[in-house]
């Protein structure tokens, strides 16, 4: 992608800097501009940033590590040398202080785009100062950038904040990616309208009181209300949810499926929040769904919205779903809205003027990778084999998806993709994640084990769950209800009083205080951690010797070659751990170890090795590795990971011997 010179300086068009841990909106702000010059022809960096309001620490966002693997986007390392015609910063605060971690830069202007406010009432202390944030990238970067705040809200405050600020005349507005949201729509999706919104399930995302949440968000049969993201804080507010609301954890369903099964999109939140632009409104709109937000949107959104309190908001409902025509030309001012204005077309046009022309070739549409999604079919523990060859048949002859079986039985001889090992409702939902399967079907029988409701009970609700059920003439996939587990009674009841109780601190609590809760809050939180860690004990991994600790560290090795010996390898590792008495040993390997594994002792969580995988697939093996590898470390609390591609043969010395070794510290 980018060109290196005899000095080690390597040329792009833009460079992008941001705190690529960021969740929400920003990250997807980021993530829409880099596809649209990739499609332009842009040659991006990506530069990482940690923010000083990002305490956390997570990896980069899925979304952020989706764009670097797809080549859209480059990551700058700190010791490297870069040179663009412009630098974006995504987020004032990566210059509250001079970053430590910023790599020689060269470009001709850099644009500070603001998508934050510098302090509002949710702040314990102000986000970042404008002055000394143009200070510090100026003295690091050896030029003033120019200001770009996202919304006329923002531009106000920053102004406020230090009056000499230089500013770009037109608003850094979000995009979005319009054909990608775009759905089909002829009145209401049902006989009942849906309400319907999704953002974090923070309390500055909602309204603060009961009458508003209701208003809003009504518990009336006429009407139904979806969810998607968060309800902490309206359960915390009402004691729970009304029954005319259905709430949808985070990243179960894909947001543009989500907002396809809504009619009105309402968004109101708490008065505290300053919202700086309101990317679930513009993503609202491009779905084509009839977005009702606070008046102060309008300065953003124009027309596009219908503008009301909590208060207006079952009129609005009701005057526009019983009137077909005004309903749709609502819609359809929303639409033109995100064209014209929040389009890829308008960040190209405004990103020209700064960074000139595109020197890369413009990437077609389609050229992203794409392959055959994937359909587990689970045989529940005691479906013979016979019946699992025929359905694998079947669904060959009549499933666009490639199949992959779910069995208990490591002895499977079948041609598709086998996961063998426990089939349980957790373990179904992780394969489903590992393979991002479209469907899960399940075979009937009447089999021992869980029922067919129970295996599907924790899948995201982006798959579809299905029973696959013998009949006269072959087999029939019917749709399959989940039974979701609930908590019971009692401790349901004392998550919600804690929660109410917990929130309301939080919402009330003087802004001089917040700090200190902050710290005791989370202090709080790690021991309830370390009590969750000593309570569940050592683990699934046996200790294989007696002589070993039973809570001594795991050291997990990973098969990933073809040729490796089981039994060699299996008693190299055993030998080592015998004779320093330092870990115990787990393995992800493919189901030919099951049997070595098994006569040994040694745990064994299994995998389809890379030279089984059908490339036809749309997920590639080293992203179906990382969540298998992700999960197994987790479940068996590996204090070392360490990939294994040959055979290892006992009293011979070997590097991955002593990584297995290499840990001390107990789990």
């Amino acid at each position: 992608m980018s060109e290196a010179h005899g000095t080690g300086t390597r040329d792009f068009d833009v460079i992008m800097a941001t705190d690529c841990r960021f969740p929400g909106g920003s990250t997807a702000s980021v993530v829409e501009e880099i596809e649209a010059q990739y499609r332009a022809g842009y040659r991006t960096a990506l530069l990482h940033l940690p923010s000083p309001v990002q305490r956390s620490r997570r990896p980069f966002a899925q979304r952020i590590q989706d764009v670097l693997a797809a080549g859209k986007a480059e990551l700058i390392l700190p010791h490297q040398s870069v040179r663009a015609r412009t630098l974006l910063v995504r987020h004032p605060t990566l210059f509250s202080t001079i970053p430590e971690d910023l790599p020689r830069i060269t470009v001709e202007t850099t644009v500070m785009i603001a998508n934050q406010v510098p302090v509002d009432d949710r702040a314990t202390e102000p986000y970042y100062d404008v002055e000394t944030v143009h200070r510090n990238a100026q003295r690091a970067l050896g030029h003033a950038p120019v200001w770009a705040p996202i919304g006329p809200l923002v531009r106000t405050a920053i102004t406020q904040s230090w009056r000499d600020v230089p500013m770009v005349d037109e608003d850094w507005v979000n995009i979005i990616d319009a054909p990608v949201w775009a759905t089909p729509r002829d009145g209401l999706v049902g006989e009942t309208p849906v309400i319907g919104r999704h953002s974090r399930g923070h309390w500055s995302k909602w309204p603060d009181t009961r009458e508003d949440l209701l208003a809003a968000y009504p518990d009336d049969q006429r009407y139904r209300v979806r969810v998607l993201g968060g309800t902490e804080a309206p359960q915390e507010i009402l004691g729970g949810l009304p029954q005319t609301w259905t709430s949808l954890p985070f990243g179960s369903v894909p947001v543009p499926r989500f907002l396809a099964g809504i009619d009105f999109l309402v968004y109101f939140h708490h008065p505290g929040l300053v919202e700086a632009f309101g990317r679930v409104v513009l993503e609202g709109l491009a779905a084509g769904a009839v977005c009702i937000v606070p008046p102060q949107m309008e300065q953003v959104f124009g027309d596009a919205c219908v503008y009301g309190s909590p208060q207006d908001v079952t009129a609005i409902v009701d005057r526009l779903s019983a009137d077909p025509a005004a309903l749709a030309a609502q819609r359809e001012r929303g639409l033109r809205a995100v064209h014209e204005r929040f389009s890829y077309e308008a960040h190209l046009e405004r990103l020209a003027a700064f960074a000139g022309a595109p020197t890369g070739e413009p990437a077609a549409l389609g050229t992203q990778r794409k392959g055959a999604a994937t359909a587990l079919l689970v045989a529940p523990a005691g479906t013979g084999h016979d019946t699992v060859a025929e359905a694998v048949t079947w669904s060959r002859e009549h499933l666009t998806q490639v199949p992959v079986v779910v069995t208990a039985d490591h002895d499977l001889d079948l041609d598709p993709a086998i996961e063998s090992g426990p089939v349980d409702a957790p373990r179904v939902a992780h394969l489903a994640r590992a393979h991002r399967a479209a469907r899960v079907l399940v075979l009937d029988g009447q089999p021992a084990g869980a029922s067919a409701a129970e295996l599907v009970s924790r899948l995201g609700d982006d798959v579809d769950a299905e029973l696959l059920r013998r009949v006269s003439d072959g087999w029939r996939a019917e749709p399959l209800e989940r039974r979701r587990e609930a908590a019971s009674g009692a401790s349901a009841a004392v998550r919600r009083t804690v929660g109410r109780v917990v929130g309301g601190a939080r919402r009330h609590t003087p802004q001089w205080a917040r700090p200190a809760a902050q710290r005791a809050y989370a202090a709080a939180g790690e021991v309830r951690a370390w009590t969750a860690r000593r309570a569940g004990g050592p683990g699934p991994v046996p200790r294989v010797f007696t002589h070993v600790a039973p809570d001594a560290p795991v050291s997990l090795l990973v098969v990933t070659g073809a040729d490796v010996d089981p039994e060699s390898t299996l008693d190299a590792v055993l030998a080592a751990a015998q004779i320093t008495s330092r870990f115990r040993p787990a393995i992800l390997a493919p189901r030919s170890w099951a049997a070595a594994a098994a006569t040994r002792g040694v745990f064994l969580d299994t995998m389809i090795p890379v030279h089984q995988w059908d490339v036809r697939r749309a997920v590639r093996w080293t992203d179906y590795l990382d969540v298998r590898l992700e999960e197994t470390a987790r479940r068996t609390g590996a204090a070392v990971v360490t990939t294994l591609d040959r055979t290892l043969v006992p009293g011979e010395p070997d590097p991955v011997l002593t990584a297995l070794t290499a840990t001390t510290t107990r789990r």
